[in-house]
C-alpha cells in the first residue's frame, strides 16, 4: 500500500477527504448487485476485508466515516468557539 503524505493544511485536508469521497462513491455506485455480494470484491490490501462481502465493507466504512466525520465537526466547533 502507498501512503499518501499527511495533509498540513485544512484546504489540503478537506481536498483529500473531497478526493478519498468521490472515490468511495465511485466504488459505491459502480458495483453491481452481485459484486455486493462478492466476498474480496474491496480492493483495500489488508485486514478482514478478504473474508466479508462487499456489503459488509461498505456498511463499515459508512459507520467509520460518520464517527470520524462526527468527530472532526465536533473539534472544529470546539475550535471555533474557544473565544
Amino acid at each position: 500500500m502507498i501512503f499518501q503524505p499527511f495533509p498540513v493544511t485544512a484546504d489540503a485536508a478537506l481536498a483529500e477527504v473531497r478526493a478519498a469521497t468521490a472515490r468511495w462513491r465511485a466504488a459505491l455506485v459502480g458495483a453491481s448487485a452481485e459484486q455486493a455480494e462478492q466476498i474480496g470484491y474491496s480492493a483495500w490490501p489488508e485486514g478482514m476485508d478478504r473474508d466479508l462481502p462487499f456489503v459488509d465493507i461498505a456498511w463499515w466504512m459508512n459507520r467509520e466515516l460518520i464517527a470520524h466525520g462526527s468527530d472532526a465537526a465536533t473539534v472544529r466547533d470546539l475550535y471555533a468557539s474557544r473565544g
